[in-house]
């Protein structure tokens, strides 16, 4: 059996300010960040995929809902090698 490593995270805490009547669940916010976060480059597939607790096609629906595509991003080739892997 092993073991993946998580690489470490750090908690930030934001106040959104919504109009009243809005609804909306925490889940769908994270979900929208690490979906932009991947877009931007600034984390890897799997780094978003670990952020969220979802496996890659279970976070590749999360791309299509807030319109990206795992395509709209280019990852390094050793992020690519090491997906290999996973």
């Amino acid at each position: 059996m092993s073991v993946l490593a998580t690489p470490p995270h750090r908690s930030l805490t934001v106040t959104l300010r919504v109009p009243a009547g809005v609804a909306f669940a925490q889940d769908d916010i994270q979900e929208g960040v690490a979906a932009l976060l991947f877009h931007d480059g600034k984390v890897s597939h799997k780094e978003a995929c670990d952020l969220l607790g979802k496996g890659r096609r279970e976070f590749d629906e999360v791309l299509a809902t807030h319109g990206f595509s795992p395509a709209d991003r280019v990852e390094p080739d050793e992020e690519i090698e090491a997906a290999k892997d996973w």
